[in-house]
């Protein structure tokens, strides 16, 4: 049986517990912000919901890549209760600002309260694990985060049905909940090391070795459609996906009332991504190990294309899950091989540099991520933009888009799902997922063509 370190298990709750946080508003965030018939929520134009994403996304990797640099010289539990006092500020602040600036700083101050927690946490855990139950351990971190994903998207869903508030409000609560088990830490783990690199060592000449430099670039065109899947995918599935073929396969629990009907609540289709990385990461990692990585990581890609031309495609429900089952897949291929060939190419002593640099692929692919996603969404893609687009082309009406839907019900005498159906024909939003679909070609092209070289 595999023995750990007696503090490894605080490591793991405290992970756990932060994901649960930290998803619950993750996955709603997008609705909340810009999804026009979401009762209560801003209802601001998805343009402004890509900023907010941007100024996260930003802070959060400023904080990640910076405070690594800081981190050895701090004690584990000064740095922990820092990162959990942001992100409790910044959830709190969610729950009460109603106006731009106000969300804005919220998602700065809880940004960087996550993003101190990355190199904090998993310094600490990897300090608790050894050579003998390393790869154990971090395949219970991974084994965490999923499960924290699947029982926080339940504990989302029944936030929610109080309001918009008690959603943020949850999330700061379990937040300072991990007050506890910091406490609980003894003292003794506090003198913990984390590898640091300073900031020229990251842009120094080893970055722009080509084989270096090509797997950075290509790993953010990845990360610049996966952070499509939690800015743009909900609203395009809360505004077109019809899934009421689909209601019989999952608990009544997980049904809502639309106005077009009876649809399975969005939160519970992205409980596929982590069931699925629970059952297969292990299978998937044992089956590829010792394989050709470049040739797992050009099939892991190409899976990924599949997932967002199925999950963008249509209104089809179907084609929704299987969109997400083949992403998943893809998924759980690409980050850990970007992991495994960065540490191959890296020189003796220099793993940790290398590392680093998967971080700023994350950085440049979400940030242009987030910034894409509204833009594109708020102008090819929002279900109220093409109602009030409609009625000002057929009925010579013009009116806010936050009444343009509810108006065009009342003018034209159809349904809901008629008019779903008629505005999805009519302008096509599935042109919005067109560009990310070339990024995802141009990013599987790139790779096969610096494989073959």
């Amino acid at each position: 049986m595999t023995s750990y370190n007696r503090n490894f298990k605080f490591y793991l709750i405290i992970q756990s517990l932060m994901q649960a946080a930290l998803w619950i508003v993750i996955i709603q965030l997008p609705i909340y912000v810009a999804q026009k018939d979401a009762i209560g929520g801003l209802q601001w134009d998805h343009n402004t919901k890509g900023w907010i994403f941007f100024w996260w996304v930003l802070f959060q990797n400023i904080a990640a890549i910076s405070f690594g640099y800081f981190a050895d010289k701090w004690k584990l539990k000064s740095s922990l209760i820092l990162s959990h006092s942001l992100q409790a500020i910044g959830y709190l602040l969610l729950a009460y600002s109603r106006d731009f600036y106000g969300v804005i700083l919220a998602v700065v101050i809880l940004g960087s309260g996550t993003g101190i927690f990355k190199p904090v946490i998993q310094g600490a855990i990897a300090n608790s694990l050894d050579e003998n139950n390393s790869s154990k351990g971090w395949g219970l971190f991974i084994l965490v985060i999923n499960v924290a994903v699947i029982i926080s998207t339940f504990l989302a869903g029944w936030l929610q049905e109080f309001s918009w508030s008690m959603v943020f409000i949850g999330s700061a609560i379990i937040i300072l909940l991990n007050g506890i088990f910091i406490y609980l830490i003894p003292e003794s783990s506090n003198d913990i090391k984390i590898e640091t690199n300073k900031f020229s060592d990251i842009f120094s000449k080893e970055l722009f070795r080509r084989d270096v430099i090509y797997p950075v670039i290509i790993l953010s065109g990845f990360t610049l459609i996966y952070m499509q899947f939690y800015e743009m995918l909900p609203n395009y599935i809360y505004d077109w996906v019809n899934t009421e073929k689909l209601i019989g396969l999952v608990p009544e629990s997980w049904v809502d009332d639309m106005p077009r009907g009876k649809m399975i609540n969005y939160l519970y289709i992205y409980l596929i991504n982590p069931i699925l990385v629970i059952l297969l990461v292990y299978p998937i990692s044992s089956y590829s190990s010792g394989k050709n990585n470049y040739r797992f990581l050009s099939i892991g890609l190409l899976f990924v294309l599949l997932g967002i031309i199925f999950s963008g495609s249509s209104q089809i429900g179907y084609l929704i899950l299987i969109g997400f089952v083949i992403y998943t897949l893809g998924e759980m291929i690409v980050r850990p091989k970007f992991q495994e060939i960065m540490s191959d190419l890296a020189p003796a002593g220099k793993k940790s540099l290398y590392m680093s640099f998967l971080q700023l692929s994350y950085a440049i692919g979400y940030l242009i991520g987030a910034r894409t996603g509204g833009i594109v969404y708020d102008n090819y893609g929002e279900k109220a933009g093409f109602a009030k687009k409609y009625l000002l082309e057929k009925y010579y009406v013009n009116i806010e888009i936050e009444k343009a839907y509810s108006k065009l019900v009342e003018i034209s005498g159809l349904t809901h799902s008629e008019i779903t159906d008629l505005l999805f024909t009519n302008y096509e939003p599935w042109r919005a997922w067109a560009f990310f679909w070339v990024v995802g070609l141009i990013t599987f092209t790139a790779f096969i063509f610096i494989r073959k070289r």
